[in-house]
């Protein structure tokens, strides 16, 4: 009998714990259980009544449908949510912030600072989750406080990432989490990642809110217009204040269910916006453990392993054997002592550190190849004026590069290197844009000039080619002549930063050739150039005159103020016979001033050789001044009309003789480091050879000019006078016998 109360009271304690788990299954889904969203989910359908853009209404909510508002404000900011999981929820940031003002709803409270936010995400304070009210799914039109979730955390994904500007249309994604699970048995939809084709028809849903207890959602089937890496465009189909409505599609082959994106506000007065679901997939995984089948929930840190300390520890339990016996060894026979003359040993040069990430300069023959090879690739120019055009083919040199949703051009310039603006991973402010950490400052007195950027930063870059979600992996970032450049020009300029790459792409050239010392004069006041810029997910080209030369000491060119400037990186071309050749990179907008800036490339001209080998075409080694070009003596004796050069200040004037001067020893020949890789080079000592005997020539007397073929043997060597001697010798004494 006690057995049988024994085992009964084990069942009623595994039981008991079974559900105290159960109640107790909120945070983040562990890896089973995103395997086993995977498996379920999108298998509930949602109707879809409209067959084209006209509106049709919903006679049955979903049940992963829902709405949130927060309390006391008659329905403003009132949102749909869907969940994703048997615990997580997505609306829009607009339940609990206000969209002019960065500031809380239920009180005029002001948002914290992105500086404090390391990964770019705004968690909501348990304060602000006190006011959120979120209903239960099905409970219209009888919904009460009974109807109530608690929501116990709640997380503004990618929250630092948008633009003011943006943020009035677009707000954020947000994800709510809950204590207890509802729905483990799947039916909420899928998350699709994949880029919509421009055109194909998706499933769009809006919500129109009258009063707590008459809501209402329609349906349409609208074509998608545009996409970029964080929205869609679609026609407008919302009212103003509505964000967070579902965007759905069902899979042709699984026919399930996929969330494609969730409703912003209008993005003017003919299009609505939407924010793709591909845009927070990371976030999602690192915040709640929502990831993609291809990418399981990054594991929690490791803990840091102790150091190993040598510790002596005196063995208790092993038992003492029998007194060892020791020998004496014989003692050795006494050794007659040598004085020994010990020369001092010189230590070892300790080996230089190695940086961590190799650095993959370009070779003296791989900078010759890019010479050869540069600004064969065109671009667009579809403006004439200062008036902004939309680029309709993008260059494959022209690249965007991003750090917590700062979109920035980047032009290309070698196979593994890229110019951009140090905008792309620092704020105005010199902090980074990934830690908000500040920027070490400048140790000059080492003669540091540029700034290396660290590794934790460079590993957050993402380098996007066009048509191409993938980002190309960066493995060093320089910021260029970072410590030149005053503080009053950094906040409204920043720098140029250089990006290299682990593998080369587009080996055949295209990129764009640079402007260097030998270019600058070329571009001077009232030259006109082609303009790009990146704004509003667009490449526009303007085509504007230069306004002020570059400044030597800035390195600064300046233009007519153009919409746009402040998104730095543009490149400003040039296009010269055919070759196109990158200026200068857009820097902004002067402050104090009608002018917009730029960096002129010329001035980066030995960073770029020292920091990365990309290296200008350097100028040939003058060869002596030969006063009469490719010319030789004739047999007739005229002289040359060309006059000569001047002898040296030090040499005495020749004296005549009637022997010919001994041939000059040529100097030999060296090679400059730029022309040991030169396939031209015996050419080019074979015509530094001929220059140097006509210069020869010409500074002999005239009189020996007229002879000197007749003293030449065949094989150039003038023997022929001493010949001549021997022959008068053995005539003279045939004679005189």
């Amino acid at each position: 009998m006690k057995i049988h109360m024994v085992v009964l009271y084990l069942y009623l304690l595994i039981i008991g714990a079974n559900g105290e788990a159960k109640k107790k299954s909120g945070g983040r889904l562990t890896l089973e259980e995103n395997k086993q969203r995977l498996r379920t989910c999108g298998t509930t359908a949602i109707d879809t009544p409209s067959r084209d853009n006209k509106a049709m209404e919903l006679k049955k909510w979903p049940n992963w449908v829902s709405f949130a508002v927060t309390a006391d404000q008659k329905g403003a900011g009132a949102a749909l949510t869907t969940r994703i999981s048997p615990r997580h929820f997505l609306t829009s940031s607009q339940v609990v912030m206000r969209d002019d003002s960065y500031t809380w709803r239920y009180e005029p409270k002001r948002v914290g600072n992105c500086r404090q936010m390391p990964q770019g995400n705004l968690e909501v304070s348990k304060e602000v989750l006190k006011n959120l009210l979120f209903f239960k799914s099905g409970c219209l039109p009888n919904c009460n406080k009974t109807s109530l979730i608690p929501v116990t955390r709640a997380v503004i994904l990618n929250y630092c990432q948008i633009e003011p500007k943006m943020w009035w249309w677009s707000q954020a994604v947000m994800i709510m989490e809950i204590a207890e699970d509802i729905g483990v048995g799947g039916g909420f939809p899928c998350l699709a990642y994949e880029t919509k084709p421009k055109g194909e028809k998706l499933d769009v849903y809006s919500y129109l809110w009258k009063e707590r207890n008459n809501q209402s959602i329609y349906h349409r089937k609208l074509q998608l217009l545009n996409t970029d890496g964080m929205s869609y465009k679609f026609q407008r189909y919302n009212e103003d204040g509505e964000r967070g409505s579902p965007v759905m599609k069902q899979g042709m082959k699984d026919r399930r269910w996929n969330l494609v994106g969730l409703g912003a506000q209008n993005m003017s007065d003919s299009e609505t916006g939407v924010l793709r679901m591909s845009w927070i997939k990371w976030q999602l995984c690192r915040e709640v453990g929502v990831c993609s089948d291809s990418k399981p929930p990054p594991p929690p840190p490791k803990p840091t392993d102790p150091p190993n300390v040598d510790t002596t520890t005196t063995p208790t339990t092993k038992k003492a054997g029998p007194p060892r016996t020791r020998t004496k060894k014989p003692n050795p026979p006494p050794v007659k002592q040598v004085p020994i003359t010990v020369k001092p040993i010189t230590p070892a040069p300790k080996p230089t550190p190695k940086p961590t990430v190799a650095a993959r300069k370009l070779t003296k023959k791989e900078n010759l190849r890019r010479l050869k090879n540069c600004g064969k690739t065109p671009i667009d120019t579809p403006s004439r004026n200062n008036q902004p055009k939309e680029v309709q083919k993008v260059p494959n040199w022209m690249l965007l590069g991003r750090t917590s949703g700062r979109n920035v051009l980047t032009t290309m310039i070698s196979p593994r290197h890229f110019l951009t603006s140090s905008q792309v991973v620092m704020h105005d402010n010199t902090t980074w844009r990934w830690n908000s950490k500040k920027v070490e400052s400048c140790t000059r007195e080492n003669g540091q000039v540029n700034l290396e950027v660290p590794d934790e930063i460079v590993r957050e870059i993402r380098l996007y080619e066009n048509s191409k979600n993938s980002p190309i992996p960066v493995t060093r970032a320089v910021i260029l002549n970072y410590c030149k450049i005053q503080p009053t020009t950094w906040k409204w300029s920043q720098g140029v930063m250089v990006m290299e790459i682990e593998k080369d792409i587009g080996v055949g050239g295209g990129f764009p050739c640079l402007a260097d010392n030998s270019t600058v004069d070329n571009y001077f006041k009232g030259r006109a150039l082609d303009l790009y810029s990146f704004s509003y997910q667009k490449y526009s080209h303007r085509r504007l005159s230069i306004r002020e030369g570059i400044d030597f000491t800035t390195g600064v060119f300046l233009f007519p103020q153009y919409k746009g400037d402040k998104y730095r990186g543009g490149p400003i071309m040039d296009n010269g016979n055919g070759t196109w050749t990158l200026v200068a990179l857009g820097a902004g907008k002067v402050f104090g001033g009608e002018n917009s800036s730029a960096f002129g490339i010329s001035t980066l001209q030995e960073q770029l050789c020292e920091v990365v080998g990309v290296c200008f075409r350097k100028d040939v080694p003058k060869l002596p001044p030969a006063k009469s070009p490719e010319s030789t003596p004739t047999a007739s004796g005229t002289p040359s009309k060309t006059p000569e050069a001047p002898p040296p200040p030090s040499a005495s004037p020749p004296e005549p003789s009637t022997e010919a001067p001994p041939p000059r020893a040529a100097p030999p020949a060296r090679r400059r480091e730029d022309e040991k890789d030169d396939d031209d080079y015996e050419m080019f000592l074979k015509r530094k050879k001929e220059k140097e005997e006509a210069e020869m020539y010409e500074n002999e007397d005239t009189d020996l000019l007229i002879s000197k073929d007749d003293f030449n043997d065949c094989d150039g060597r003038r023997g022929g006078l001493r010949i001549l001697l021997c022959a008068f010798f053995v005539l003279y004494w045939f004679l005189c016998e």
